[in-house]
């Protein structure tokens, strides 16, 4: 590395270290409270106890929306640049931003994706990225709309609170937030030249000629990314495939109750579950969501009376049997791409 390029790797680096650092702590935080007063001993038994077929299964299922989000991907990128992308890229950049999210810490793995998934099909790193946007905002949406249908459905217990709110309000606040973003995107694609010619006047109002210059091209690569949004007919394809990713992953969190016999709970905790666990994992924390995921699940699984040992098991045992396949998925499909986990983190750091 030359001279003239540590200057601007240190802030880089100083910066990673320090997500690094937050990341382990918030996990640490969340880790010590869900393991308070747990006998270690109940949760080994409950752990060897679990029917490795059902938590196979789970696997299968929760591996299986890497190429539904692959082909929903796809629909983004075709609306956004006009040309239809090869599946096999997109599922190989998703399987490998899944794999980083469980190596690099605060949440590396979009940019990760938007980076493999640029790279594999050619497309600017700035439309991949928006498009992954749209996405986050669908999934957004329907994660919500599944809490809520659990929410309601029979056998949701009565006033569930977190913290001094009532569950409901949270989940309607949340749909409300995400619901409003996604009317303020097909809003503004609806009136690009509009939207695009706000956005050079504000960059030309508070950044230097050259900042506000680079800054436009990348608002006008992202508003590229937004453009399906402008069809009600693809977006509702989008919303569908969606549907589809988030609605196979609840029955992986729904085998895993059988898999670790709780077998009482109905399909719509799974939808609870799964949605107290997205909304949680959004926070930065150390790589794999460690701590965090253990926390919600506890959260989660004590809403229907789950005793925190059986509560637990299920999050250890679920992580360990989630992390470990699509780690290594990730890690072979890096491999297979020729792409370097070098040249990953080297650009995560410049994102």
């Amino acid at each position: 590395m030359s001279s003239a390029s540590k200057p601007a790797a240190d802030p880089a680096r100083r910066r990673r270290i320090w997500q690094a650092l937050l990341g382990v702590a918030v996990s640490l935080l969340f880790l010590s409270w869900a393991l308070r007063g747990v006998a270690f001993g109940d949760v080994l038994r409950e752990i060897r106890a679990a029917n490795p077929a059902y938590l196979a299964l789970s696997v299968v299922l929760v591996t299986s929306t890497f190429p539904l989000r692959a082909v929903r991907w796809r629909l983004l990128l075709a609306a956004a640049t006009g040309a239809t992308p090869r599946f096999t890229p997109l599922w190989q950049a998703t399987a490998i931003g899944f794999m980083a999210n469980n190596v690099l810490p605060a949440r590396a793995g979009e940019v990760a994706r938007a980076w493999a998934g640029g790279r594999l099909t050619r497309t600017p790193m700035a439309i991949a990225l928006a498009t992954l946007g749209v996405e986050r905002i669908m999934d957004g949406v329907v994660v919500v709309f599944l809490l809520i249908v659990g929410i309601f459905a029979a056998g949701f217990p009565a006033d569930v609170r977190l913290g001094q709110a009532p569950i409901e309000h949270i989940a309607f606040t949340f749909g409300a937030l995400f619901a409003a973003a996604l009317l303020v995107l097909m809003l503004v694609v609806r009136a690009p030249d509009r939207a695009l010619g706000l956005s050079d006047r504000v960059f030309a109002w508070l950044l230097p000629a050259r900042a506000a210059a680079w800054a436009t091209g990348i608002a006008r690569h992202l508003f590229a990314g937004l453009t399906v949004l402008r069809s009600p007919r693809q977006t509702t394809r989008v919303l569908t495939w969606s549907f589809a990713v988030w609605l196979t992953n609840a029955l992986s969190y729904w085998l895993a109750f059988e898999a670790f016999h709780l077998t009482t709970l109905p399909l719509t905790a799974a939808f609870v579950l799964q949605g107290i666990v997205a909304l949680g994992v959004a926070i930065p924390s150390s790589p794999g969501f460690l701590g965090v995921f253990e926390a919600m699940c506890i959260v989660g699984l004590g809403i229907y009376g789950v005793t925190q040992e059986q509560a637990v098991s299920y999050a250890i045992g679920v992580h360990l049997a989630w992390f470990v396949p699509i780690t290594v998925l990730g890690l072979l499909e890096l491999s297979r791409t020729g792409l370097r986990f070098h040249d990953m983190r080297e650009h995560k750091e410049t994102a």
